[in-house]
């Protein structure tokens, strides 16, 4: 079991970035899943497809590169931190497919490529020593937690979400827009 770090925020900068700071997130959440943009603009139907065509269009570009790449990488059952970026709310989201998918239908709003993924909410007060708020933070949009620089935080994410788990508790509906900090 591998566990991630995610931003689920829209990165594009200029006028086609939502001025919702959340959007991005909360499609996320409501579609149970994890994804990255980089977009391209024909329709796709597979991940194949869409990565042959993005390898032209962003040729050169590593943050597409690592992305794509770990997007790719993730097994089900792998582990993946993501965040509110507009707040300070956590969820650990347990990846539940086999394959990356595509969603040509939403790339106006940062997402193409993504896995399916079960929410669980995770509060301030399930949060141990290791799972300190700073320690979960994708440098990128998708970052592993290698055992060697962070396995104890990989081995304290693994503890929390048998727990989370055994409260059966995923998160299945849409979320209250949160206000800043």
């Amino acid at each position: 079991m591998t566990v991630w770090c995610m931003n689920l925020k829209d990165n594009r900068g200029g006028p086609k970035q939502n001025r919702d700071k959340e959007l991005k997130f909360r499609l996320c959440l409501e579609k149970s899943m994890v994804a990255i943009g980089w977009a391209i603009p024909d329709t796709v139907n597979t991940w194949e497809e869409y990565r042959k065509k993005a390898k032209e269009i962003w040729a050169g570009n590593e943050g597409y590169l690592t992305a794509a790449t770990n997007l790719q990488d993730m097994k089900k059952g792998d582990l993946v931190w993501v965040r509110n970026p507009t707040g300070r709310t956590l969820y650990l989201v347990e990846i539940i497919d086999d394959v990356p998918g595509i969603y040509s239908s939403l790339k106006e709003f940062d997402i193409c490529g993504y896995r399916k993924g079960e929410f669980y909410l995770v509060g301030e007060e399930q949060l141990t020593d290791e799972l300190r708020d700073g320690n979960l933070r994708a440098r990128g949009t998708l970052e592993r937690m290698h055992e060697d620089t962070r396995g104890d935080i990989r081995i304290a994410t693994v503890k929390l979400f048998h727990a989370l788990k055994a409260q059966a508790n995923p998160v299945r509906t849409p979320v209250k827009k949160e206000k800043g900090p």
